[in-house]
């Protein structure tokens, strides 16, 4: 699939961008909680490294980059060694559960 070209070979910097920019990562997931209704299920399309799926709450994703589920798997940090190790179970079959 070339149009996930950029995200395989940009994966590692995707993290690290909204780490160094904190208040535009902040700022992004205070937007997108006005719009997840608080009870329900949800899927998230194009999850990334699950950095936003995991504090909104939302359960299950679905990623094609392989990169992006790798960086998922090297989080160390809180809540994303769960999402890591339940990436790990899943990846092969393309729906990622994020809790």
């Amino acid at each position: 699939m070339e149009n996930i070209n950029v995200f395989e070979e940009n994966a590692h910097k995707y993290d690290q961008w909204f780490d160094e920019n904190a208040h535009a990562y902040e700022s992004q997931l205070l937007a997108l909680k006005r719009f997840i209704p608080p009870v329900g299920k949800g899927i998230e399309i194009g999850v990334d490294t699950g950095r936003f799926a995991a504090p909104l709450g939302i359960r299950v994703g679905v990623e094609p980059a392989k990169a992006m589920v790798e960086a998922a798997r090297i989080c160390s940090d809180g809540d994303n060694n769960l999402l890591a190790r339940k990436f790990r179970q899943r990846h092969d079959h393309d729906t990622l559960p994020l809790s």
